[in-house]
């Protein structure tokens, strides 16, 4: 899932606002951690498992959707967080 940013700053600072891919296998998780940082102006993109945050990664890479920062859950299924790091 992409999140656009919902900043609550009439002008979000470029220099501090980041791309960031948020995987967890819990939806409350993503849900909430989301809407935070929807809140303090970053982009979101979300993956329910470690597979699916792997092949964005992949994806992404060297381009201009590149993530700036990678939030994982340390217990999922399938693909460990090390595999991600």
């Amino acid at each position: 899932m992409i999140a656009k940013t919902e900043c609550t700053d009439s002008d979000p600072n470029p220099l501090t606002s980041r791309h960031i891919l948020l995987v967890d296998d819990s939806p409350s998780v993503l849900r909430v951690t989301s809407r935070f940082l929807l809140m303090n102006c970053h982009t979101v993109v979300t993956a329910q498992n470690g597979c699916a945050g792997l092949e964005m990664l992949k994806e992404t890479y060297g381009t201009p959707q590149q993530f700036d920062l990678v939030l994982t859950d340390m217990q999922m299924p399938g693909k460990y967080y090390f595999v991600i790091k």
